[in-house]
């Protein structure tokens, strides 16, 4: 009779005999938090521990409290939000068979939609946002993201895109997302983890 593992520990089976082994580490997401807005100027997250490398935002049923705004996103060091030097493209298409291409060379922020989002009969964004290596103070940070809404026309819209900060190096403490024109009025966003290790 096998007895019982540890928490760590999962069970295989080689040459048709069980046994405890440790699990693998490493590459897997872990769950940190999970807002929820309530018109809310901004969605943050600062609990960035060293324990992860990379950090990813799944977000849905995001609606802005105006109709027709853009969602955008920046990132914070030392404690304060990085409001220039974003560098950023995106590619996406619409239900009409067209394509939408934007970008910016020196923004204030990273736009995560390409047409501004709806707010009204139930529309709304998807996105998922992942930001590489934010403790590292030798490479600027890069990001991609994938989003999905319904414009303010109630069009749908998709886009990819990639972006970073090209004015600094510097370790990473916060990240965020907000409207062009007031706030988050409702929506779920969860933080996840990918651990160093």
């Amino acid at each position: 009779k096998l007895a019982k593992g540890s928490n760590d520990e999962v069970l295989t089976l080689a040459a048709g005999v069980p046994s405890w082994a440790s699990a693998a580490g490493g590459g897997a997401w872990t769950l940190i938090e999970t807002q929820t807005a309530s018109t809310d100027d901004y969605i943050t997250f600062s609990t960035l521990s060293t324990d992860y490398r990379d950090f990813r935002i799944i977000a849905s049923a995001i609606v802005p409290e105006t109709d027709a705004s853009s969602l955008y996103f920046q990132i914070s060091s030392a404690s304060a939000f990085v409001t220039s030097g974003y560098t950023w493209a995106a590619l996406g298409s619409n239900e009409d068979n067209s394509q939408s291409t934007i970008g910016s060379g020196s923004a204030a922020h990273v736009q995560i939609d390409s047409v501004s989002v709806g707010n009204v009969s139930g529309e709304n964004i998807y996105f998922e946002l992942t930001i590489e290596n934010v403790h590292s103070t030798a490479n600027q940070k890069v990001m991609i993201w994938e989003s999905s809404n319904a414009t303010s026309a109630n069009k749908f819209q998709q886009m990819r895109g990639g972006g970073r900060n090209a004015g600094t190096v510097a370790a990473i403490d916060g990240l965020r997302f907000f409207f062009s024109a007031d706030a988050v009025l409702s929506g779920t966003a969860t933080l996840y983890g990918r651990s160093n290790t």
